[in-house]
Parts: C-alpha cells; structure tokens; sequence
C-alpha cells in the first residue's frame, strides 16, 4: 500500500540575517518549472531532439517560484530582481538545495526511480 501526506517539505532559510524558507514544488508549479526548462523540444522518427533551450537563468527561474520571505506578516516569493542583487555562492547553494528537495537534481531523480521500482 502506497501512503502519502501532502505537506510540502520545507528548509528553513537565513540570508542576512532575515528568513526565508525554501519550499518543495507542488504539481503545478513544477509543471511551470518543466515547461521552462523544457525548451524547444521536438521528436523526429521516435527521438528526441532540443532544438533550442529556453531555459534563461534557471537559478533564478527555479528559486522565485519556491523560495518565500517570511520576515513580513505573510509569505511572499521573492522576485527575480531581488535573487540577481545576491551573491553567486549563494544562488547556487539555494539552486542546489531546491532543486534536491523537489526531487529536480539527478541524485533525487535516480532515488525516486529506485523507490518507485521497489514498492
């Protein structure tokens, strides 16, 4: 028997001394995220073919959809414009951390396939 519960998993997150928290993707919003970086996809006698990446900043792309600011009375995502003003270091280690807890980065795709395959 298969057995979920459909609370997103979250990391806490400090920047500067202010928080945030980093949240998983639901279904939709990645759905956004793989339409983005999808891009130009096309299938030629049964293959695949990329013949253009949409794909523009993907860090900051994935990162304003999951990465909220909790400092206020609401959680709010934070902008694109925002994310650009912040160091390269900790971009990537967000980009890094969001893209494992949405099950985005190989590592994660390669334990779901295995879990999928032993249940």
């Amino acid at each position: 028997m298969l057995e979920f519960k459909t609370i997103l998993k979250t990391e806490n997150v400090i920047v500067d001394d202010k928080e945030y928290i980093l949240k998983e993707l639901d279904g939709q919003t990645q759905s956004l995220w793989r339409k983005h970086a999808g891009g130009n996809l096309s299938v030629v006698d049964g293959k695949a073919t990329i013949t253009g990446l949409n794909m523009q900043d993907p860090e900051m792309k994935l990162l304003s959809l999951c990465l909220y600011d909790v400092s206020g009375s609401e959680e709010v995502l934070v902008s694109i414009s925002t994310l650009q003003k912040w160091p390269t270091h900790v971009i990537k280690n967000l980009y890094e951390a969001a893209k494992t807890l949405s099950g985005l980065d190989e590592e994660s795709k390669k334990r779901l396939e295995d879990e999928g395959k032993n249940s």
